[in-house]
């Protein structure tokens, strides 16, 4: 897929797996925009380049957006990287904005600020209620804040340079005060490589740009999960490797609003495996995965379905207990009057947790019902009854 000629690297795209990425065609212009498609979970060293990325007819690099990174523990390949450039190596912990990606490049010898799914950035509107396009908002704050960015003889070829558009009104989560672009950084084009921290800083410098923030963080994996973990802001991603490997780290903060976000939480997660026929934590996921769920909510889901197990077996040692004194009372005792048998059961039921006496009822009265009901109320509240 991928070919090295005079010190540069070209794109085959007629190799491009078109059952996992999309192609947008611009035959005009003679560029091609390659992205991954919803259903893209697995990714390799050689296609993780093709998260954002536009090529001529040759295969050239015109624009291009990060390569594919993961959480902490998601790409263990990076997550090994990681772990031994924090016993020696030179590491940034970069804010992690919560907004939209804006990628500035040079085309066809104008500037274009797009974003990671469209091949152009300008355009009348984004849709039919008249928002102005991403193209257009980035173009406003580049033109009121980073002049810099609009002039096409600077840094006119060979980079991308990656922002973070983020205002009052484009929530993802988090809400910013205001309208603005944060430079994240960029790429080189003829080496698929991520632009380093003091490039990134130079390039700052001469185009008077506002620098994501930095964060110091302890050198041990476990400690950075920790802290950052109670951080009420979306997280870090933390660059080592030369600044070629990144790995995200989200905040528990974040990740809880996220998943409000999608619906997703303890009762919808109950009510899903009322409702299905899931048996084990590997279906749950491999069932996320076909609706096209991401890496956060996937994992947030994994945990939410073992507070349910742990429920459900709860439930299951009440019903148990239930069971075995209704076994013990139906040998130990041979009352022949309906009334004095049952006064007698319910002294012994009502000595018991109010669970188990209610379902020591339901079971005595043969009421199969009720004793799901409670089985499912029990599940429901986690196993606090």
């Amino acid at each position: 897929m991928w070919t090295h000629k005079d010190n540069r690297i070209f794109l085959n795209i007629g190799k491009v797996n078109r059952s996992e990425f999309k192609v947008v065609d611009d035959p005009q212009a003679g560029l091609h925009l390659v992205l991954p498609k919803k259903g893209k979970w697995t990714w390799t060293n050689v296609d993780r380049w093709l998260r954002s990325i536009v090529v001529d007819n040759d295969g050239a690099v015109i624009s291009c957006s990060w390569p594919k990174f993961g959480n902490y523990g998601e790409l263990l390949d990076d997550t090994d990287i990681l772990k031994n450039e924090l016993d020696h190596g030179v590491i940034h912990h970069t804010i992690k904005m919560d907004g939209t990606l804006c990628i500035r490049d040079i085309i066809n010898g104008k500037v274009n600020l797009r974003t990671r799914g469209t091949l152009y950035g300008v355009g009348a509107t984004d849709d039919e209620d008249g928002k102005i396009s991403f193209g257009e908002r980035f173009h406003r704050v580049a033109s009121e804040k980073y002049p810099r960015l609009l002039d096409p003889s600077w840094i006119a070829s060979g980079q991308s340079l990656l922002l973070e558009y983020v205002s009052s009104d484009n929530v993802i989560v988090e809400r910013y005060k205001e309208e603005d672009l944060i430079f994240l950084g960029g790429t080189n084009h003829s080496k698929l490589s991520i632009i380093t921290w003091e490039e990134m800083k130079e390039i700052a410098v001469d185009g008077g740009l506002k620098m994501i923030a930095v964060k110091e963080l302890p050198r041990n994996p476990l400690a950075i999960l920790e802290e950052v973990k109670s951080w009420k802001s979306e997280g870090v991603v933390i660059r080592c490797n030369n600044d070629q490997t990144f790995i995200k780290v989200k905040s528990d903060w974040y990740k809880a609003n996220h998943l409000l976000k999608t619906s997703l939480n303890y009762n919808t997660v109950v009510e899903f495996l009322e409702q299905s026929d899931i048996k084990n934590e590997q279906e749950l996921e491999d069932f996320l995965h076909s609706f096209e769920y991401d890496f956060e909510i996937i994992e947030s889901a994994k945990v939410l379905y073992a507070r349910c197990k742990v429920a459900e077996e709860i439930a299951i040692n009440l019903q148990r207990k239930a069971t075995e004194m209704l076994m013990e009372f139906e040998c130990g005792e041979q009352l022949v009057d309906p009334v004095v048998r049952r006064k007698t059961y319910a002294k012994i039921a009502c000595a018991q947790n109010p669970v188990v006496k209610t379902m020591m009822f339901a079971l005595y009265d043969g009421n199969s019902q009720q004793m799901k009901n409670m089985v499912r109320k029990i599940i429901r509240a986690e196993g606090k009854i």
